[in-house]
Protein backbone atom coordinates (compact mmCIF):
# COMPACT_ATOMS: atom_id res chain seq x y z
CA UNK A 1 0.00 0.00 0.00
CA UNK A 2 2.77 2.60 0.90
CA UNK A 3 4.58 1.50 -2.40
CA UNK A 4 1.12 2.30 -4.31
CA UNK A 5 1.05 5.29 -2.76
CA UNK A 6 4.43 6.61 -3.23
CA UNK A 7 4.02 5.52 -7.40
CA UNK A 8 0.64 7.03 -7.72
CA UNK A 9 2.48 10.22 -6.19
CA UNK A 10 5.27 10.22 -8.39
CA UNK A 11 2.93 9.40 -11.36
CA UNK A 12 1.16 11.97 -10.79
CA UNK A 13 3.79 14.55 -10.47
CA UNK A 14 5.44 12.98 -14.02
CA UNK A 15 1.79 13.54 -15.50
CA UNK A 16 2.41 17.15 -14.01
CA UNK A 17 5.69 18.26 -14.83
CA UNK A 18 7.17 16.07 -17.29
CA UNK A 19 7.59 16.57 -21.00
CA UNK A 20 6.22 13.33 -21.96
CA UNK A 21 2.92 12.20 -19.62
CA UNK A 22 3.00 8.43 -20.72
CA UNK A 23 5.29 7.52 -17.68
CA UNK A 24 2.89 9.49 -15.27
CA UNK A 25 0.21 8.09 -16.86
CA UNK A 26 1.84 4.05 -16.38
CA UNK A 27 2.96 5.26 -12.82
CA UNK A 28 -1.00 6.30 -11.62
CA UNK A 29 -2.29 2.78 -13.37
CA UNK A 30 0.36 0.86 -11.20
CA UNK A 31 -0.44 2.62 -8.13
CA UNK A 32 -4.14 2.47 -8.11
CA UNK A 33 -3.60 -1.42 -8.73
CA UNK A 34 -1.40 -1.64 -5.09
CA UNK A 35 -4.94 -0.74 -3.12
CA UNK A 36 -7.80 -3.59 -4.33
CA UNK A 37 -4.08 -5.99 -4.13
CA UNK A 38 -3.71 -4.34 -0.49
CA UNK A 39 -7.25 -4.77 0.48
CA UNK A 40 -7.44 -8.43 -0.64
CA UNK A 41 -4.09 -9.07 1.31
CA UNK A 42 -5.80 -7.69 4.15
CA UNK A 43 -9.16 -10.02 4.24
CA UNK A 44 -6.21 -12.98 3.46
CA UNK A 45 -7.18 -13.70 -0.14
CA UNK A 46 -5.00 -16.11 -1.54
CA UNK A 47 -5.65 -14.24 -5.47
CA UNK A 48 -4.24 -11.24 -3.75
CA UNK A 49 -1.08 -13.14 -2.23
CA UNK A 50 0.27 -13.82 -5.94
CA UNK A 51 -1.27 -10.50 -7.43
CA UNK A 52 0.84 -8.86 -4.81
CA UNK A 53 3.92 -10.38 -5.61
CA UNK A 54 3.26 -9.39 -9.47
CA UNK A 55 2.69 -5.94 -8.92
CA UNK A 56 6.02 -5.61 -6.73
CA UNK A 57 8.03 -7.29 -9.31
CA UNK A 58 6.40 -4.38 -11.49
CA UNK A 59 6.49 -2.01 -9.95
CA UNK A 60 10.21 -2.44 -9.54
CA UNK A 61 10.98 -2.94 -12.90
CA UNK A 62 8.64 -0.34 -14.62
CA UNK A 63 10.12 2.31 -11.80
CA UNK A 64 13.90 1.22 -12.88
CA UNK A 65 13.35 1.20 -16.76
CA UNK A 66 11.23 4.94 -16.88
CA UNK A 67 13.72 6.55 -13.94
CA UNK A 68 16.66 5.58 -16.77
CA UNK A 69 14.41 7.05 -19.68
CA UNK A 70 13.93 9.99 -16.95
CA UNK A 71 17.07 10.77 -16.08
CA UNK A 72 18.49 10.00 -19.48
CA UNK A 73 15.85 11.85 -21.47
CA UNK A 74 15.90 15.18 -19.11
CA UNK A 75 12.17 14.57 -18.93
CA UNK A 76 11.96 16.37 -15.65
CA UNK A 77 13.01 20.30 -14.41
CA UNK A 78 16.34 19.54 -12.19
CA UNK A 79 14.65 20.08 -8.82
CA UNK A 80 11.97 17.87 -9.77
CA UNK A 81 14.21 14.60 -10.60
CA UNK A 82 16.70 15.01 -7.37
CA UNK A 83 12.77 13.83 -5.57
CA UNK A 84 12.11 11.44 -8.38
CA UNK A 85 15.13 9.50 -8.19
CA UNK A 86 14.85 9.63 -4.27
CA UNK A 87 10.60 8.03 -4.15
CA UNK A 88 12.08 5.54 -7.13
CA UNK A 89 14.78 4.59 -4.69
CA UNK A 90 12.74 4.23 -1.46
CA UNK A 91 9.83 2.59 -3.95
CA UNK A 92 12.15 0.02 -5.38
CA UNK A 93 13.18 -1.43 -2.11
CA UNK A 94 10.52 -1.32 -0.20
CA UNK A 95 8.93 -3.37 -3.40
CA UNK A 96 12.05 -5.44 -3.36
CA UNK A 97 11.48 -6.10 0.47
CA UNK A 98 7.92 -6.94 0.05
CA UNK A 99 8.76 -9.78 -2.91
CA UNK A 100 11.61 -11.14 -0.49
CA UNK A 101 8.76 -11.61 1.98
CA UNK A 102 5.82 -12.32 -0.76
CA UNK A 103 8.25 -15.46 -2.24
CA UNK A 104 8.54 -17.40 1.56
CA UNK A 105 6.20 -20.05 1.60
CA UNK A 106 5.84 -20.59 4.95
CA UNK A 107 4.50 -16.61 5.27
CA UNK A 108 1.48 -17.25 2.51
CA UNK A 109 -1.85 -17.02 4.62
CA UNK A 110 -3.49 -20.68 5.10
CA UNK A 111 -6.73 -19.88 3.58
CA UNK A 112 -9.59 -22.61 4.58
CA UNK A 113 -10.64 -24.56 1.56
CA UNK A 114 -14.70 -24.85 1.11
CA UNK A 115 -16.31 -27.95 0.72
Amino acid sequence: MIVGLIIFLGGTALTVLATDKILGIIHVGLGFLAFPVAYGLWRRDSLAWNAALLLNLASILYSTVSEIIVVNGVLLPGNALQGSIGGTIVAIIISLAMVILLAQERLRPQIPTQG
